[in-house]
């Protein structure tokens, strides 16, 4: 019997390590033990050792002892690499046959077509859709067209109610009354911007009056909308306004009165300033919204098809979004793309539909738009039309990480763990690093100072060597370890975050930052994006919960404190770094040493959204909608 056991411990031993071997992990953060020649070999070695190990316990004659002890440690080992096995395979089988299947890929995302979905899926779809097509206002009797581009299910139907006492209420209905989502439209935004109403209301079980007086939408041919032109000369053209991430519309004002209003939307993103208009993403709304720069008063609003993540960019003339929320729009299960507004009154110009979420802002330069969906497509469309011009595989996703612009590069960060570069002349890559045993670099958004990229990522339990794992909290040990010998799906464990240099024109890494050890959890976006500033830079590490100063070209770190649970970019100006934190700080530093100079507290804090600078004023937008722009003189003299 016992002969039996060793020879199934000992198949099982043998089996495990060659699959640890040679096995090709998923793509994707769930496997952080790295692949390679080395870790091959280690394997193979350990599988030739034990397999002595057993030969040798098989030889024990009758006359000697019992060998339980080494018996149990071989069983043991063999329980492990059996385990390390099973886990992988079960990854594997799971990620093969799950509709959620992480990373999102471009084959699984245009596997589904909107007749396709779920009965509740569909009528969300065709909510968002209808409260995208009605824009700012709707008539109580008066159902919105959908245009006949727009892919819209085919057993959806749709009724207004109310309106007279009450803002009206659209509601889309599926099949025989199976799904209906519902959701309150807007007044007149010039009475109160407060009227808009949250995200659409969906249930299995909808009321009698819902599918009685539902009806199929009119399809409308009508011809794309051109924008009219504005005689504006600003422009926000990508995230946090240029390569560098200074996120300053004007420097020239000096504002004495700030102002505070409130949208009924989270917001997760920055905003963007063009002009005299401040500009507003709303995260669960889709709300599209422009305020008044020097008062905050509302001058129009609008809705994109879904969720907004980042900020919208404007060339001066049209305003764009990237659109698509945090879970089904991955797979093509919810509406996804970029939709593009007039920027001086908020009509709809055009809409263009994705297979998977833009969950970052768009880039405009020279009457083209570009951007990255969570699939890893790369586009080019008409800023005019929407007209898709030309698109790109890249290896790998881009979720919460805007590409950057620079010199006619394009520089984006995609999970994993790569950092591509492409012409947009051309639209080929110019090149593309990988660094295995990063993740989430995705997640953070590339900088770029002169000819150097600056990029970030968080790390898996190998790239800290020995003295730098030691360190970390027992409980943080414990969990990358078993992350690594037995992980999980839908879980992943990080030891913490590091930022580096890459040469513009090459994609070499030119240096690497010291290791910051994990700090606290968050989920989404994890990846810092710095800011840079007349040769210096700053960037923000939310899993490490660190705000750093450093120097661009070298790396070299000036100073490192507290982040105060921060996930937004820091925001550099009249050599101070300003700190938007999560828990309601707003927290000024001197950028040669770190020392904090003003220190205000709110409330409510703030998320992606670092805060950016128009005007002389300082502009902060808050998780629950509050939008704040605070004179620059009481931040730097309170």
């Amino acid at each position: 019997m016992t002969r039996a056991v060793d020879r199934i411990a000992l198949g099982l031993t043998i089996v495990a390590a060659v699959f640890m071997a040679f096995r090709q992990p998923p793509p994707d953060f769930q496997d952080m033990l790295p692949v390679g020649p080395a870790v091959s070999v280690f394997f193979l070695l350990l599988g030739g050792v034990l397999w002595i190990a057993f030969l040798q316990l098989g030889k024990a004659g009758p006359g000697r002892s019992h060998p339980w002890l080494p018996r149990l440690m071989l069983y043991g080992a063999a329980a492990v690499l059996a385990g390390m096995l099973g886990t992988r395979v079960a990854i594997q089988v799971h990620q093969r046959w799950d509709p959620e299947v992480w990373p999102p890929g471009f084959s699984q995302a245009r596997s589904v077509t909107v007749n396709d979905l779920t009965a509740v899926e569909r009528a969300t779809w065709a909510i968002w859709l209808a409260l995208h097509a009605a824009g700012d206002s709707v008539r109580a009797d008066e159902i919105p067209a959908i245009p006949a581009d727009w892919p819209f299910p085919d057993d959806v139907r749709l009724a207004i109610r109310g309106g007279e006492t009450k803002a009206p209420e659209l509601v889309a209905v599926t099949g025989r009354g199976n799904a209906v989502c519902h959701a309150i439209l807007s007044a007149d935004p010039g009475d109160s911007i407060e009227a808009v109403r949250l995200e659409p209301i969906c249930d299995e079980q909808p009321d009698a009056a819902s599918v009685l007086d539902a009806k199929t939408p009119v399809r409308s041919h009508l011809v794309t909308a051109v924008a009219a032109p504005t005689g504006r000369h600003g422009s926000w053209s990508q995230h946090r306004k240029d390569a560098a991430r200074s996120a300053e519309a004007d420097s020239s004002g000096t504002a004495v009165e700030g102002w505070r209003v409130r949208v009924p939307t989270p917001i997760r993103a920055s905003l963007s300033v063009v002009d005299d208009l401040v500009l507003v993403g709303g995260h669960l709304t889709g709300l599209v919204a422009a305020l008044d720069r020097d008062t905050g008063a509302a001058r129009w609003f609008a809705r994109a098809p879904n969720w907004i993540h980042h900020e919208p960019v404007s060339d001066g003339r049209i305003v764009v979004v990237g659109f698509g929320d945090k879970d089904g729009s991955f797979l093509g299960r919810a509406p996804s793309g970029v939709a593009a507004f007039e920027l001086a009154t908020g009509r709809r110009l055009w809409t263009a539909f994705d297979e998977s979420s833009v969950m970052t802002s768009p880039v405009i330069q020279n009457g083209m738009v570009l951007y990255v969906s969570a699939a890893g497509m790369l586009r080019k469309r008409d800023a005019s039309t929407g007209a898709l011009i030309k698109e790109l595989r890249l290896p790998g996703g881009v979720i919460m990480g805007p590409p950057t612009l620079s010199a006619g590069t394009l520089v984006i960060n995609l999970d994993p763990g790569t950092v591509c570069a492409v012409e947009i002349a051309t639209f080929e890559e110019r090149w593309c690093s990988t660094f295995p045993g990063l993740r989430r670099m995705g997640h953070g958004s590339p900088a770029i100072a002169g000819q150097m990229v600056v990029v970030s990522a968080v790390t898996s339990m190998f790239p800290p060597g020995p003295a730098e794992f030691v360190k970390l909290p027992f409980m943080v040990q414990a969990a990358l370890l078993r992350a690594v010998i037995f992980p999980k799906y839908w879980s992943a464990s990080y030891s913490g975050q590091v930022f580096m240099g890459l040469d513009l024109a090459t994609g070499r890494q030119q240096w690497i930052s010291r290791f910051f050890g994990v700090e606290r959890t968050t989920k989404g976006h994890m990846a810092g994006t710095a800011t840079v500033r007349n040769g210096r830079a700053a960037i923000v590490l939310p899993l490490a919960d660190s705000i750093i100063a450093f120097d661009p070209n070298s790396g070299a770190i000036a100073w490192s404190n507290p982040a105060h649970s921060a996930r937004g970019a820091p925001l550099l100006f009249d050599d101070v770094v300003l700190l938007a934190g999560r828990d309601g700080i707003i927290q000024v530093r001197r950028m040669t040493d770190g020392t904090v100079t003003c220190s205000l507290k709110r409330a409510v804090g703030w998320d992606r959204a670092g805060p950016v600078l128009a005007g002389g004023l300082v502009v902060f937008a808050d998780l629950t909608g509050g939008i704040e722009a605070i004179p620059t003189g009481e931040l730097l003299g309170c």
